[in-house]
């Protein structure tokens, strides 16, 4: 018997205890809401499961402390704006799980790359293997809707058995096809273009701070398939986050990022500011000299300093009293390091996880401030649709929830992998060095490096 199906007698046996409770809360939101089954699973391989699986979506997803590692097939239940916290509320054993993603805003020319992309996805997948810690759980989800029946609900338990298999990864060990182009949107001259204007904006007050985006297109000789691509890259980015979505067979979206948007434990709240950048130096002295440019060069305090005071400003209003600021650091990866600065305090009665969202994003770390007028030009400004890009990512439980900002990300879609990365403009800021932030933060670079680049 696998894990999976032991997940499933574990949904037929609760089935009798919980049905009534569930129908009437269907019933009461008219919104269907899920019946859990789980059971332990021996230590697995989560995204090599993930990657054998037959059915989509596919989602992956790990926290920096690589303490929690998510991976789910399948939509049992789509959630509707407003029904997060009443389907966390529903149950205590076991406890509901639900993952999200979302596009960074509405974007007036919509591109082609993100039409397999939800605006807005919120769901409990039919099958996840979650890990915390060294422990392992098989949990799977079918939906109760209003009115349904026993007979109908464990059709859906059996039918969702059929689907879910057990095993390891089928991802080809093989190298992957040569490079025959790379192009950037902006290119170099457009962003110089852009950089000025960004600059002039600041000069006549009209805003603070503006994160400008890069998208950079190669093109492959033959198509890509995207758990190749994302096991290649994720051996160069050990220091971040890891979140992977395949919606079907031909596109997949990951990011590696070091930024976390929130944490809630119970009812205390921590979001993160991380901003401003420097490259790792080549030796131990070269590394600590460029950690003391970071700490004292003005132009990335002031850029520093606007996210904290933006994030301060905006998260506020979802605390019972004002947080506490830590102390500023410096968060270190592979290619580059950051300046870090933690905000944590107790949430005020009745925020749920899509209120922090909802003032949280975008945070001036990747949007700008004012929010507002840094959005309208980033619309009018670059060239191509950020999508997923800089969005936030994750996932809510009862006692934690917790979501990246998918920077450090890419789409693979056919034979083009499509990566994102950005830069914070302030006064002061120039073209080249700012087009040079871009070339270090980009996930393909030390794989690029490591390739020789166009073949």
């Amino acid at each position: 018997m696998t894990d999976s199906d032991t997940a499933d007698r574990q949904v037929q046996k609760s089935l009798p205890m919980h049905i009534d409770l569930l129908i009437g809360l269907a019933e009461k939101y008219l919104h269907p809401f899920p019946l859990i089954g789980q059971a332990e699973s021996p230590r697995t391989d989560i995204f090599g499961w993930l990657a054998s699986q037959k059915i989509y979506p596919r989602f992956y997803w790990r926290n920096r402390a690589k303490s929690v590692e998510l991976g789910a097939v399948g939509r049992a239940l789509d959630i509707s704006p407003g029904m997060v916290s009443p389907i966390l509320q529903s149950s205590a054993d076991p406890e509901p799980l639900i993952l999200f993603a979302q596009r960074f805003d509405g974007y007036p020319r919509p591109d082609p790359l993100w039409r397999p992309y939800a605006e807005r996805l919120c769901f409990l997948p039919g099958s996840i293997i979650r890990r915390t810690g060294v422990r392992f759980i098989m949990m799977n989800t079918v939906a109760v809707a209003p009115g349904e029946s026993i007979d109908v609900i464990r059709s859906k338990i059996n039918d969702g058995r059929k689907k879910h298999q057990s095993g390891q990864s089928v991802i080809r060990d093989r190298s992957l096809p040569s490079i025959k182009t790379i192009s950037h949107s902006p290119n170099r001259e457009e962003w110089r273009r852009n950089i000025d204007r960004a600059l002039k904006a600041i000069d006549d007050g009209f805003i603070e701070k503006i994160v400008l985006a890069r998208r950079t297109d190669l093109a492959f000789g033959e198509s890509i398939d995207p758990r190749r691509m994302f096991v290649e890259l994720a051996g160069f980015h050990q220091s971040g986050y890891a979140f992977y979505f395949q919606p079907d067979e031909s596109t997949a979206f990951f990011s590696f990022s070091p930024e976390r948007l929130f944490c809630r434990e119970e009812n205390r709240l921590t979001v993160d500011a991380l901003s401003s950048t420097v490259p790792r130096g080549c030796t131990a002295d070269d590394d600590r000299g460029q950690e003391k440019r970071l700490l004292s060069d003005d132009k990335l305090r002031r850029e520093h300093r606007a996210v904290v005071d933006g994030i301060n400003q905006e998260a506020l209003p979802l605390y019972a009293s004002p947080p506490d600021s830590g102390e500023t650091g410096i968060y270190k990866l592979e290619q580059v390091q950051h300046l870090h600065t933690s905000v944590a305090g107790l949430l005020r009665e009745g925020i749920g996880d899509e209120d922090i969202i909802a003032a949280l994003h975008p945070t001036p770390a990747v949007g700008g401030r004012p929010t507002d007028r840094a959005l309208e030009l980033i619309r009018q400004w670059e060239p191509f649709e950020r999508g997923w890009y800089a969005s936030p990512a994750g996932y809510f439980s009862p006692k934690r929830s917790e979501g990246l900002v998918a920077i450090r990300s890419a789409v693979v879609r056919g034979s083009v992998v499509s990566a994102f990365s950005g830069a914070g403009i302030v006064a002061g800021s120039g073209a080249d060095e700012e087009w040079q932030e871009l070339e270090g933060k980009s996930i393909l670079r030390p794989w690029l490096e490591r390739n020789g680049g166009v073949g």
